[in-house]
């Protein structure tokens, strides 16, 4: 919370929201339409990054992580991806003086393309089919209204998002304080890199089955097995659907079916909330949801 308000989360073409420990969530941006000349703070690598760098055949730029989690990025296949901040490659990754000498670490997503072009590894349009985009689509005219819905991964980290009809997105709002369920505070998730509230034109809910890879007194390491299939929700323009997501390999991007047909998306951004399987849903009024 002290860290806030981010760079770069606007530019974001789709971003994942996943548990990360002891009560914290972390963002994960995949960048792509467009660049963004600072992004972070950069934190350390977490396993469930992974399944999103060979979903995308991305390159990963991240700060540094648990030594049993940067060995096995650096044993996978696509290692030759991995740009992990150094005192010689800044840019595309540096530290900037905010005061914070933990959290100051920030990305150039240009110069990282740069970056990898000069080091000589591949950096050429991958295949990435698997999701659909459609602007109107007679699916998206059924639906339960959902004009509101919170998201709750502990009294520490909750979040709510707020449809507005004239812009067809979600706005995002994030915990101001602590709280205990049913006492939330909330305020606008700003990004600092456009002064602009962070908004999302389709939320996807991902409920996946997730286990513990290394427990300690200090350390939490959660293995999140975003591979085969799962319930998930999808919301768009204020309506929310009940889907299925499928990802069928390791190098296959994720797919999201509502009744055996690809479920179409709304043209623009995605924002993927990834919560545990055994997750409980209520649907607290005709139109809010958490």
């Amino acid at each position: 919370r002290d860290v806030r308000p981010q760079w770069g989360l606007t530019a974001a073409d789709h971003v994942y929201e996943y548990y990360l420990e002891f009560g914290l969530t972390r963002f994960l941006g995949v960048f792509y339409g467009q660049d963004a000349r600072q992004v972070g703070p950069v934190r350390s690598a977490r396993l469930f990054d992974a399944h999103i760098v060979r979903m995308y055949k991305s390159i990963f730029a991240f700060g540094f992580g648990d030594d049993q989690v940067v060995d096995e990025l650096l044993a996978s296949e696509f290692s030759h991806l991995l740009v992990i901040q150094r005192s010689d490659n800044c840019p595309p990754l540096c530290r900037i003086e905010t005061g914070d000498s933990y959290n100051n670490l920030f990305a150039d997503t240009a110069a990282l393309s740069q970056y990898i072009t000069q080091r000589g590894d591949p950096n050429q349009r991958q295949n990435l089919d698997g999701l659909r985009f459609e602007d109107a689509n007679m699916i998206t005219f059924g639906g339960g209204a959902a004009e509101r819905i919170a998201v709750r991964y502990s009294d520490y980290s909750y979040h709510q998002w707020e449809y507005d009809a004239a812009s067809r997105r979600y706005n995002r709002s994030q915990e101001a304080e602590t709280r205990l369920p049913g006492q939330e505070v909330y305020q606008p998730l700003i990004d600092s890199l456009t002064g602009q509230q962070v908004a999302a034109d389709n939320l996807v809910i991902l409920l996946v089955n997730t286990d513990y890879y290394f427990k300690s007194s200090s350390t939490e390491i959660f293995n999140i097995n975003l591979l085969g299939e799962g319930q998930a929700y999808a919301l768009r323009d204020g309506k929310i659907f009940k889907i299925t997501w499928k990802r069928t390999a390791p190098d296959a991007i994720l797919s999201l079916v509502l009744s055996g047909a690809p479920f179409p998306l709304n043209p623009g951004n995605v924002w993927y909330i990834v919560l545990g399987a055994t997750s409980a849903e209520r649907k607290r009024d005709n139109a809010s949801w958490q």
